[in-house]
């Protein structure tokens, strides 16, 4: 919807539209376990309502409260949420991601075919890092798409990740190392980058070269440190986060398909818009990063 002046919001605009949350419980206590929300029909009966498409947005979210490097000794483990491990995740996670980007796109959208538009890929808002896929069919269900990305992920896990060979994630390393070094391209580039730093308190304007300094020291024992405790399904400290949008036509089939999720354990939230919000009140604050104070890196 964009941005919405409270003063001016009608409830009455989202009448066509149904909100249902599912929530699965995890013993993780800041994010309160995996949370779905699906989308019936459309916000505005003026806007495209014969859509066929579907569409499912998939973030598995990471907790810098329980992230700890594999390759870290026991005693070293912490619960703190220090620029030193934001920027050891945020390169685990870089790595993880680049590793599944070709995998993924080649086994849902050129050999299932699942939609035209397959993306996936890592992000941090607001503090919270994610890797997350996106999928839009005309095909196929959310919940179905739902599955699939479940299932490329097994598959992904077994088959590439588990027995990856040193030369070869070395040289996926190097790949995610020049790619976070790369110049800007415009003075408008560099000043967006600046003032993600201001924004986000931490001051940290030369990221990216201490990032690829990081990014020199993951491990593949790191790497799957992080998907099996965060992305695998039966994951300790996984955080899944599903927006669900179903097309025209698509409904009937998938509704079981969403129906055998919830039977698998998935709680109820609510139905609507309110019950998002009490949801959301009732989940704790992720507490902010300490802003990046070494004087002899920063600039």
């Amino acid at each position: 919807m964009g941005k919405v002046n409270p003063a001016n919001f009608n409830a009455d605009d989202l009448r066509t539209t149904q909100w249902v949350g599912i929530v699965e419980d995890t013993a993780d206590d800041i994010f309160e376990g995996r949370c779905k929300i699906r989308v019936y029909g459309k916000m505005d009966d003026r806007v495209d309502p014969e859509n066929p498409e579907s569409a499912i947005q998939s973030s598995y979210q990471i907790n810098p409260n329980t992230f700890t490097a594999s390759s870290a000794s026991a005693s070293s483990t912490t619960t703190t949420t220090s620029a030193d491990t934001q920027l050891k995740m945020g390169a685990v996670l870089a790595v993880l991601s680049h590793l599944m980007e070709e995998p993924c796109y080649d086994q849902l959208r050129t050999k299932e075919q699942l939609g035209y538009m397959v993306w996936s890929g890592s992000s941090k808002t607001y503090g919270i890092y994610s890797l997350w896929f996106v999928i839009q069919s005309t095909e196929r269900g959310p919940a179905y798409l739902d599955n699939r990305i479940e299932h490329f992920l097994t598959l992904f896990y077994n088959e590439k990740l588990l027995n990856m060979d040193a030369e070869t994630f070395q040289s996926n390393v190097q790949a995610c190392i020049l790619t976070a070094t790369k110049k800007d391209t415009s003075l408008y580039a560099q000043a967006g980058r600046f003032w993600k730093e201001i924004e986000a308190t931490s001051c940290m304007f030369n990221r990216k070269f201490i990032a690829a300094e990081v990014l020199a020291t993951v491990t593949h024992a790191d790497v799957l440190s992080l998907f099996e405790n965060s992305i695998k399904k039966d994951g300790g400290k996984r955080a899944k986060v599903s927006a669900h949008i179903v097309g025209k036509g698509h409904g009937e089939v998938d509704d079981p398909l969403f129906a055998a999720q919830q039977d698998a354990g998935a709680i109820l939230v609510g139905s609507d818009i309110v019950s998002m919000d009490a949801f959301k009140s009732r989940s704790a604050l992720f507490p902010p990063v300490a802003p990046f104070v070494a004087a002899s890196k920063a600039v």
